[in-house]
């Protein structure tokens, strides 16, 4: 049998060969009219595109990875659809991993874009990244940029929140609805958004003559389990918190349910303040008070200086730093 080529896909299609290898890339160059036209006739005679030899041409994969902790925290879920809406007009698609933060499996994950050539990275950092990063990838030089926590020391893009301000202001929220005893559940100090946001919980407490209680201070994972282990703690502490500012909503949502558990009722008995108004905080009972996060603007932007860094790779780093806003509902006994 005679083997189809990209020459037969253009004469029945009526367009040049260079017009058919462009379709066929989804590069947006090319309407997405004359994309479909020439994809239906390349179906119908059998065509198959071969994207490894295409990529040997032009040097290119459109392979962008995408890497975060935690792919069961629907923050995460957020920004990955933000990231993959920003790059689907570009004719890019995402490969994912979830590192669990492990180095280990991020390093994997990362050898494994070098090997297929990927055009670039996107990643919620593991903890303790180094800062060697970019070069421990040796020649590929591939671009990067990070998005919620910063790689300490680096020189590797980053869109950011303003952790410590957001932290500052709910605490602060707190101490004016009347709580001095104000637990922080969750803050990791071993990545940068832990050690940001247990820094302006600190702050503020100090410039409001509130001594730092570390028993008050509490490590754990961010699930709906931890929290609710932190929660059922409370009751056997001598003196209780009264409030608690959790570092993921997810955290607050199990704090909540371990509280109602042992009779206290959040926003009623106790104030609770999660943090990146996750879908749920809003149908949650009650209502979650909750840092709100622009999850969207994290991808777009994300996706912006990455490709900003694929076209120019020795420009000088770039750094954004989002404003996040409290959300004021039920759940710390505001109005809201």
């Amino acid at each position: 049998m005679r083997r189809v080529t990209i020459k037969n896909v253009a004469k029945r299609a009526g367009v040049s060969t260079a017009t058919v290898s462009l379709a066929l890339r989804d590069n947006p160059r090319i309407p997405a009219t004359t994309r479909a036209l020439v994809k239906r006739h390349a179906t119908e005679i059998g065509y198959i595109y071969h994207r490894s030899a295409a990529n040997l041409r032009t040097a290119t994969s459109s392979i962008i990875g995408v890497a975060v902790p935690d792919l069961n925290n629907p923050a995460y879920a957020k920004v990955i659809s933000a990231i993959e809406a920003a790059l689907y007009d570009t004719g890019r698609m995402i490969f994912l991993a979830n590192t669990m933060d492990s180095l280990e499996r991020q390093d994997a994950f990362l050898r494994a874009l070098r090997e297929y050539g990927a055009d670039g990275l996107i990643m919620c950092p593991a903890w303790e990244t180094p800062a060697s990063v970019p070069e421990d990838l040796g020649n590929s030089r591939l671009p990067m940029v990070t998005f919620a926590r910063e790689v300490p020391g680096s020189e590797i893009d980053a869109v950011v929140n303003n952790d410590l301000r957001a932290f500052y202001d709910a605490t602060r929220h707190l101490i004016d609805l009347g709580h001095r005893r104000i637990a922080l559940v969750g803050c990791d100090k071993r990545i940068s958004t832990g050690r940001a946001r247990l820094a302006g919980y600190r702050r503020c407490l100090e410039d409001n003559g509130i001594g730092d209680d570390l028993d008050l201070v509490f490590d754990c994972s961010p699930t709906r389990l931890s929290g609710a282990d932190v929660g059922s703690r409370f009751a056997d502490l001598a003196e209780p918190p009264t409030a608690a500012l959790c570092f993921g909503d997810v955290i607050a949502f199990g704090l909540m349910h371990a509280l109602r558990a042992h009779g206290i009722e959040p926003g009623r008995d106790f104030a609770v303040v999660g943090c990146d108004d996750v879908e749920e905080a809003s149908l949650f009972h009650p209502a979650l008070t909750t840092i709100t996060i622009d999850e969207d603007r994290f991808g777009r932007n994300s996706v912006e200086l990455l490709l900003e860094r694929i076209a120019e790779p020795s420009r000088p780093r770039q750094h954004i730093v989002l404003a996040p806003v409290l959300t004021v509902r039920r759940s710390c006994g505001a109005t809201g």
